[in-house]
């Protein structure tokens, strides 16, 4: 493995992103704009929705990730993806694409820290240990199926083999129903929660198994739009693309259980990093002048990077730097 190198299609969104945004910022000025001008910066202001589509961090390519099943390697064999190699501690971000739309951010954390930083992240597998059904199911082992069978071997494979320091675990748990033996148990249903937090405890006392400190991220609301397409309709400047994060019951009450999760499992301390992206409760399209989401759930990797510095706040509160 080595170091991780932005993909050619991350750097090409991020200069995109950049000399949008410059256009925009030069045009601005402008006293009085003609329909040249005009229509110069709609297209920048379109050009920088656009990279904003397509700026969603990936692992680097010899990292499996959202490969097909027959691509990924026998969970025995599985190795996590080497992000940054530091002098200091190892440090392991466990997860689904919940938990990779936040490595830009820790791998800015990791250059500023030292740390060898690893990824151990598969696009549509929760790190929780339950089997999700999902409606877009129509064969046999399911996409839950699979990833349970290669969750059970993978991570204590990895766990044992790295032995991190850190552990940050997290993703989108909470939006699918579960199957228990023959039945699925539904969202809203009074057995679910039940079900969910029971999940925990396999997570939980596999990835501390060699003794690391566990962070878990609290889990990010789904907006009510796909933002880049809500920005392109409405203008950078539109608040109609926030959305209140009380509409998302679901995550917060899933939420609940994560700020309070160190009575339940001392070891583990919750990482809110869904403030970052909803402050004050309202789930921002964006933020700093940069656009937050690349789709309706998922971050843009220019504005996770921006938030290292906040995580490291966030970290050194909870003990977990």
């Amino acid at each position: 493995m080595t170091t991780h190198r932005t993909p050619q299609p991350v750097r090409a969104a991020m200069s995109s992103l950049a000399a949008a945004a410059l256009a925009v910022s030069i045009l601005a000025l402008a006293p009085a704009p003609s329909s040249h001008a005009t229509t110069s910066l709609a297209a920048s202001v379109r050009a920088i929705i656009n990279a904003a589509r397509h700026d969603r961090p990936e692992p680097p390519d010899r990292c499996s990730y959202d490969a097909g099943v027959n691509q990924w390697p026998p969970a025995t064999k599985t190795r996590a993806c080497l992000r940054h190699r530091g002098s200091g501690k190892t440090v392991l971000l466990v997860g689904d694409s919940h938990a990779e739309h936040w490595s830009p951010a820790f791998s800015r954390i990791a250059r500023q820290r030292h740390w060898t930083f690893y990824t151990l992240t598969r696009a549509r597998c929760s790190p929780m240990n339950y089997v999700a059904v999902r409606k877009i199911d129509r064969r046999r082992p399911t996409i839950g199926e699979i990833c349970a069978n290669w969750r059970k071997v993978a991570y204590p494979t990895v766990i044992k083999r790295y032995d991190p320091d850190l552990v940050f675990f997290g993703g989108r748990s909470q939006v699918y129903n579960i199957r228990v033996d023959d039945h699925v148990v539904r969202m809203g249903s009074g057995d679910w929660l039940h079900q969910w937090r029971k999940s925990w405890r396999w997570t939980v006392r596999t990835l501390g198994a060699k003794g690391a400190r566990l962070g878990a991220l609290t889990l990010q609301p789904t907006m009510h739009a796909n933002i880049p397409d809500c920005l392109d309709r409405y203008g950078l400047r539109t608040d109609m693309c926030n959305t209140r994060i009380v509409d998302d019951r679901q995550t917060i009450i899933t939420n609940r259980f994560i700020h309070k999760v160190n009575s339940t499992y001392p070891r583990v301390r919750p990482i809110p990093v869904n403030n970052l992206v909803c402050p004050k409760g309202l789930c921002r399209a964006r933020i700093d002048g940069l656009i937050t989401h690349a789709d309706m759930s998922h971050l843009t990797a220019r504005w996770s990077r921006s938030q290292g510095d906040e995580i490291i706040k966030i970290l050194r509160s909870r003990k977990r730097l």
